[in-house]
């Protein structure tokens, strides 16, 4: 539906991948740049790129710094993103995450790759950027770049001594040698500022690195690795990460500005009353990603329920990862056709007060099921035995069931660091062609937001073994309809191929409100 689409960018959840190229753990996996078509085909809007100084001198590398996984070359990655917009050039626009090592050389190669590679495809920030971001419409068939840009300086930067009243003068009261004489000594003395600017920064990054590597053992960086962002890069940024002072300040950034925090950070935010109101302000007319903790080294992921209801637009998972947090992902960006963007809803905004509406109680109850696949697919094997886990995701209105339920964010171990209501149905013996629960019951769940996402998971009771997993899906409590609904259910990467295409389960569905 193209009307939900002329919104700014800052209106909707991006479906988004962190460190994309990985095909597996973050420590020593191979780096691929398959994982970005996979992830393109799956729906995903913002690509993740880690670029580095090639060893060979000639071209930047994407990889996992300072560890032992592999290197890609950039080039190969954007001749990919390339590929898939000329495939389908009626998608919504992709978002480059550029995560910036590179020194000054390797940033212009990256440059002029971006330029000679997307041409056309590439939206460069116009040069009046004041007012809104542009609308996912706005943009189709664009690539656009997330990345730094360095501090400009304006007149307010010279003090008064410095700056010379060149503008507002009347037209006539300076002849026109002296005002470009004017100019040109306002020009340098620019220069003069940014330079001594520029040298304060490098040698405060100086010392922020050689204390990093001293502690952690790595090599030095090489000085030309110190550099700032080159201008030739800078111009092909939208967005300008900014490191966070605090939300009021924040809130007054150019639009094109925005914030990143780990997992670890948003439990901070999203425990305290003041930091969340603020943060869902800021999240109105800015962007915001997320991304997993530096210690899921294991590529595991978090539950992106919670980000997702701070208003954070970018919340990045890892793709490579088949779990719960997946899934959940998945079943959210099928609302709007698997497009990428999803509209958020009113209750993420900061004008919403949890008394404009009542708690929601869903009821359901699984009827049947239709060509269930055996585990992992396939075509041999003993007769299953299925039976549904049914959990809800979803957010708390207690203050303090919130800080109870977030307590566990930085321990990476948990999966579920929002707290989940899961129910089983009883599994149905050596039937998975048209199993049927005759005496099943009615599951009942509280939904508290609109944000909240039902994942369905259909396991292989085997008895004496661990129990397998067949398949499963996720459906935003938003899109559940009452009565006798049929369920799709997906592979590890989201598809329907093969014994997967006809998988369903029959429910009844019945939704009430509390008032």
């Amino acid at each position: 539906d193209e009307s939900m689409l002329k919104k700014p960018l800052t209106a909707y959840w991006i479906n988004s991948s962190h460190n994309t190229y990985l095909t597996g753990d973050q420590l020593k996996s191979l780096s691929s740049v398959e994982m970005y078509v996979v992830a393109m085909h799956r729906g995903c809007k913002c690509l993740e790129l880690d670029c580095w100084d090639g060893d060979d001198g000639c071209s930047p590398v994407v990889y996992h710094g300072y560890t032992l996984t592999s290197k890609i070359p950039f080039q190969s990655i954007i001749t990919c993103v390339k590929g898939y917009v000329e495939a389908h050039p009626d998608t919504l626009p992709i978002i480059l995450s550029l995560e910036n090592h590179c020194s000054n050389p390797f940033q212009e190669m990256m440059a002029d790759i971006l330029n000679n590679t997307l041409g056309g495809r590439l939206y460069k920030l116009p040069e009046s950027s004041d007012g809104p971001l542009p609308s996912p419409l706005d943009l189709v068939g664009k690539v656009v770049v997330k990345g730094k840009r360095p501090q400009e300086y304006d007149d307010d930067d010279l003090t008064e001594a410095e700056s010379l009243e060149v503008i507002g003068e009347k037209p006539g009261t300076l002849r026109e040698e002296q005002a470009i004489a004017s100019l040109k000594k306002r020009d340098k003395l620019r220069e003069k500022m940014a330079s001594r600017e520029e040298n304060r920064k490098r040698d405060k990054l100086k010392e922020n690195i050689a204390s990093r590597d001293e502690k952690n053992g790595y090599a030095p960086l090489p000085p030309e690795a110190l550099l700032n962002i080159v201008r030739q890069l800078s111009d092909l940024t939208l967005f300008n990460g900014e490191k966070l002072k605090d939300f009021k300040t924040s809130i007054g950034l150019p639009r094109t500005d925005m914030h990143s925090f780990s997992e670890s950070k948003l439990a901070k935010l999203y425990t305290d009353p003041a930091n969340l109101q603020q943060w869902k302000e800021y999240n109105v007319g800015h962007m915001s990603r997320i991304y997993p903790a530096g210690a899921r080294i294991d590529s595991s992921n978090y539950n992106p329920v919670v980000p997702w209801s701070s208003g954070c637009q970018l919340v990045a998972l890892n793709f490579q990862t088949d779990d719960s947090p997946m899934t959940v992902n998945d079943g959210r960006f099928r609302e709007n056709g698997c497009c990428g963007y999803v509209l958020k809803p009113p209750s993420v905004f900061p004008t919403y007060k949890e008394s404009d509406s009542g708690a929601k109680v869903l009821r359901i109850k699984v009827l049947s099921g239709s060509c269930l696949p055996k585990p992992y697919g396939e075509s041999a094997g003993e007769v299953i035995d299925p039976y549904v886990i049914i959990r809800l995701h979803d957010v708390v209105k207690s203050e303090t069931m919130r800080k109870s339920m977030l307590a566990s964010a930085d321990d990476p171990g948990h999966d579920d660091s929002l707290e989940i209501t899961e129910r089983k149905t009883s599994p149905v013996r050596d039937n998975g062609y048209c199993p049927q629960w005759k005496d099943a019951e009615y599951f009942s769940f509280t939904v508290n937001s609109d944000v909240a996402v039902v994942e369905f998971i259909v396991m292989d009771n085997d008895r004496g073994f661990i129990d397998e997993l067949m398949c499963k899906t996720a459906v935003p409590v938003s899109c559940l309809r009452q009565g006798l609904r049929c369920v799709q259910f997906y592979d590890q990467c989201s598809s329907q191929h093969g014994p997967f295409g006809m998988a369903r389960i029959l429910l009844d569905v019945d939704i009430s409100y509390v008032v």
